[in-house]
């Protein structure tokens, strides 16, 4: 096949994971692609998403593919971060607005959050199967865990911070704390797991 160079170089980059967008923009044309699926080197998944035969999928690709708005949060971004293992649904933060009860994905259990909190501290970062995803960063998602009422086993959240805090200083999350004015609830938090060691 005329194309197979480049569709080797695509799945090396995506890890197996395809999407019809994504080939119509290094130009293979859609019966290329139907030829790989009736040829079962291609499985669709969802509508426009694909995975090479042999390749582990990604979960969080399906979140970023159908929700572009969508950044992985809580404990779906200690996953991305390595802190723990990928667990079903993946909490995704949305803008507030966003109209969340249209959203019926096993997948994802969407969110919304005020501007200030959605727009900071969000990271490109690679998820434990390499791909590239919108999560926020450690510290800010530490400090999101902590504002936000969610189902998390407490026990959990203590055991990540405790992690973070055995190897990075506490001032990221002080003045993170600051900018999204939760301050004294993380003074609050961490007075309560140090007083439980």
């Amino acid at each position: 096949m005329r194309y197979d160079g480049l569709l080797n170089q695509l799945v090396d980059t995506y890890h197996g994971m395809l999407t019809s967008r994504m080939m119509d923009e290094h130009g293979i044309p859609r019966r290329e692609l139907a030829h790989l699926v009736q040829d079962g080197i291609l499985i669709k998944k969802d509508r426009g998403l694909y995975v090479v035969k042999g390749y582990t999928e990604d979960p969080f690709i399906y979140g970023a593919y159908h929700y572009s708005k969508g950044v992985y949060d809580l404990d779906a971004a200690m996953s991305i971060h390595g802190f723990t293992n990928v667990s079903l649904p993946l909490a995704m933060a949305f803008p507030q607005g966003t109209n969340t009860t249209q959203i019926h994905n096993p997948w994802i259990k969407p969110f919304t959050v005020n501007p200030l909190r959605y727009k900071n501290g969000v990271r490109k970062k690679r998820t434990p199967l390499k791909t590239y995803m919108c999560t926020y960063d450690l510290p800010t998602t530490l400090i999101h865990l902590i504002m936000r009422k969610n189902d998390i086993d407490p026990s959990k959240i203590k055991q990540w911070f405790n992690q973070y805090l055995s190897v990075y200083p506490s001032d990221e999350l002080y003045r993170i704390s600051k900018l999204l004015r939760c301050e004294s609830k993380l003074i609050h938090y961490l007075s309560q797991i140090q007083d439980h060691q």
